[in-house]
């Protein structure tokens, strides 16, 4: 699937059903990716999610272990309720939905670069 508009939330949220939160304090969560078929993700260029949690100014530091297949985010909790993860992650569609439009609607261009070419 080719994704040219990120904006569109639906796409990143059929994802999250491949991501578990392994570990969760408010300031820090760790998460780990289940094993995705490359035709389930959206192409995006390499370190794209990465670059653009980085971007994230309620975001402090993304550590990616690629071996184990997990992340570790630092984020700012007054910024960002600790709540706003399990939404994301484990709520209902719709509410995930809307709060990742919301985060992704601050950063129209970004998205775009994040984009492989077709």
């Amino acid at each position: 699937m080719v994704v040219t508009d990120l904006s569109d939330a639906r796409t990143l949220i059929s994802l999250r059903t491949r991501v578990v939160i392994v570990h969760h304090l408010p300031g820090r969560i760790r998460l780990r990716a289940r094993s995705f078929s490359r035709h389930e993700l959206p192409r995006l260029r390499r370190g794209a999610l990465r670059t653009l949690l980085d971007r994230l100014d309620f975001i402090h530091n993304v550590r990616v272990n690629p071996a184990a297949a997990s992340a570790v985010i630092d984020y700012d909790p007054l910024r960002l309720p600790a709540a706003h993860w399990e939404t994301l992650l484990r709520g209902e569609e719709i509410a995930a939905t809307d709060l990742l439009e919301q985060w992704l609607a601050r950063y129209p261009s970004l998205l775009r670069e994040l984009m492989t070419e077709e």
